[in-house]
């Protein structure tokens, strides 16, 4: 297991690669030092290929710029790796009292049920099923639930387990803060090679997954909200197509679901969607009832 420097170390090189244009080996070790990790050229193989086998992010050279650098695919493949990463980079910081009077956090509720989160990854990793129970808000129930757990997904500081139930074999996901209860059985489950939760998520914001509702969403900003919108995408996915009569134009490729359409509407003050038309009419129509709700407080 990697320890804080060397995980710091892997962030660090892919900060240096990204930032540098074809940086070799020299000037990675240069950014190294500059951020107080100072270690040799055969140390820095083992950091490289550390990165590639253990962490799937590939640093590539080009023997022509003599540097490295990354494919963009292969960094948009990665977004978990580079979470984490960045987190064990910023940990020592963090974690230091004497630096805490200096850190604002914005959200401060501490986390019901992040106790459970060690539980449910050694669960994964061995492949065991898991018991819990499960407050549902809206239907006011509990439930017991038996489920092949797959994966651990961070949303809007949240976390939430996902996997399959076991009974029904429906793809479930369920938010750790209203599970009780929990327990990692001795009964095995055999992962089936042919899913990749991952991956199925990539194309999600938030939590649900629907395969049936991928879509290539697009929408317009004005040019002011431009280099915000550049800086801070909506989504992995989120290309600029064109400029034209004072708005910057944008595409994703996204799963249409609740959290997507909270994200649209948060920026719907100056974000309007254009496209797919099915799409545009459904969110006119929220808006739509927004506006209801809000005719009467005239």
């Amino acid at each position: 297991m990697a320890n804080s420097k060397q995980l710091r170390g892997y962030y660090l090189i892919y900060q240096c690669i990204i930032h540098q244009r074809f940086p070799s080996k020299n000037k990675i070790l240069e950014f190294l030092e500059e951020h107080d990790i100072k270690i040799d050229e055969r140390t820095l193989d083992r950091y490289i290929n550390a990165l590639r086998y253990s962490f799937k992010l590939w640093p590539e050279y080009d023997s022509k710029a003599k540097g490295y650098y990354f494919k963009s695919e292969d960094l948009k493949e990665a977004s978990g790796v580079l979470r984490f990463l960045e987190l064990s980079y910023l940990s020592d910081n963090l974690n230091d009292p004497k630096f805490a009077k200096y850190i604002s956090y914005a959200e401060v509720d501490l986390l019901k049920g992040v106790e459970q989160v060690p539980k449910i990854l050694n669960a994964i990793d061995e492949s065991k099923l898991i018991s819990f129970k499960h407050e549902n808000y809206q239907a006011g129930t509990v439930k017991e639930t038996l489920l092949e757990p797959y994966l651990i997904r961070e949303y809007l500081n949240r976390w939430y387990v996902i996997g399959y139930k076991q009974d029904t074999q429906e793809l479930r996901t369920y938010g750790i803060d209203r599970i009780s209860n929990l327990t990692q059985t001795a009964t095995p489950f055999k992962k089936s090679k042919k899913v990749n939760l991952n991956a199925l998520f990539e194309s999600v914001i938030g939590v649900v997954y629907n395969p049936n509702k991928l879509i290539k969403l697009e929408f317009k900003v004005p040019m002011s909200q431009k280099k915000y919108m550049d800086s801070l995408p909506l989504h992995k996915s989120q290309t600029h197509l064109f400029d034209e009569d004072g708005y910057a134009h944008y595409q994703m490729e996204v799963v249409h679901n609740y959290e997507l359409e909270q994200k649209l509407l948060m920026h719907s003050i100056f974000l309007t969607v254009t496209g797919p038309d099915q799409f545009v009419d459904y969110m006119a129509s929220k808006i739509m009832e927004i506006n209801t709700r809000y005719n009467p407080i005239k």
